[in-house]
């Protein structure tokens, strides 16, 4: 047969047309490999604990770190995790944790590390003094404290504007249950995922305050000691927001609280490149795997567990087993 003969048979398109058909099969597989990859690397809602420290060397740089902590060997491993240009700053983890936000103390200032490209993006100033505490409620709103007015702060963020418009609303000061005022100094404040609120402070030692519905105003219906002085941060296990943890700079550890019986059930040294971690000012802040959109609460509200039963262990970095249940603790 002559190539030109062999050009015009229906065996020769047949070819063709069966070449064309695998290499467009071969792109959409491509790209729906690649799809399915993006979409994945796009689930940043990751059971994970951060704490953030700053450096003490004056170069206004606060250092993020990934906490694991192992119940069981009492221990809290940190790696680092990123940086941010703030000094002093406070962190909470943003609605289906796109963002990691942070509040700087002092020349306060609000921003934001994004989990997705690692970029900082600087919002701008905040019409108040001293921020000590820093926590998303469940509907996705940031409250902020401070200090020095010894008040709540829902802050409205506006960014189809240029420059972010950052309006602050006055929620007022938390009250005890004896109908006292709280003194908000220091600490931290957290939502777990069941809409109730802890407060955190330092005054008077590191007392927690637990609001059952925040919605309903910041009167506290419980109050109950931790040990130490001097806490910077509070968040809860992301396995098990029945537990309360808290970060201590006095005696460089993770603290883990029942909050159902209040007690305090372990005391984890903080520990940094196989070396105990020396911990200064700083904050915490906490992320779950499932998350929602809308009013829908952002994170899945776990099943409570009997109050005999004692929270998972969490696996450390690479070399550690996990733990499985919580020693006793004597503090």
């Amino acid at each position: 047969m002559s190539k030109q003969r062999y050009f015009r048979s229906s065996s020769y398109w047949m070819f063709i047309m069966m070449l064309v058909a695998f290499m467009a099969f071969s792109s959409l597989a491509y790209a729906g490999n690649n799809g399915h990859r993006k979409k994945s690397h796009k689930n940043r809602c990751k059971n994970a604990l951060y704490l953030i420290d700053n450096t003490r060397k004056g170069d206004g740089v606060s250092i993020v770190y990934r906490v694991k902590p192992n119940l069981k060997r009492g221990k809290a491993y940190l790696r680092e995790f990123t940086r941010l240009p703030y000094d002093r700053a406070h962190i909470a983890m943003g609605p289906r944790c796109r963002r990691l936000y942070a509040v700087q103390n002092g020349n306060v200032r609000l921003g934001y590390y994004d989990m997705a490209d690692k970029s900082f993006t600087d919002l701008g100033p905040l019409d108040v003094k001293a921020v000590v505490q820093a926590g998303f409620n469940r509907e996705g709103q940031l409250h902020i404290v401070s200090m020095l007015t010894n008040k709540v702060y829902i802050v409205d963020i506006d960014q189809s504007v240029t420059p972010t418009a950052l309006t602050l609303h006055e929620i007022g000061g938390v009250e005890a249950p004896d109908s006292t005022s709280v003194d908000l100094n220091g600490a931290d404040l957290v939502f777990p995922p069941d809409g109730s609120l802890y407060v955190m402070t330092r005054k008077g030692g590191n007392l927690i305050y637990e609001i059952a519905d925040e919605s309903a105003g910041l009167r506290a219906n419980r109050v109950f000691d931790g040990v130490a002085k001097q806490s910077t941060g509070l968040a809860f296990l992301p396995r098990n927001p029945r537990y309360l943890v808290y970060s201590t700079r006095d005696r460089d550890q993770i603290v883990v609280v029942d909050r159902l019986t209040g007690k305090v059930v372990n005391q984890l040294d903080m520990m940094l490149n196989g070396q105990a971690f020396d911990a200064k000012n700083g904050d915490m802040t906490v992320s779950m795997r499932k998350c929602y959109r809308g009013p829908r609460p952002r994170c899945e509200i776990p099943k409570e567990e009997p109050p005999a039963d004692e929270p998972p262990g969490e696996e450390p970095p690479e070399e550690e087993p996990p733990g499985d249940e919580i020693p006793p603790s004597d503090g």
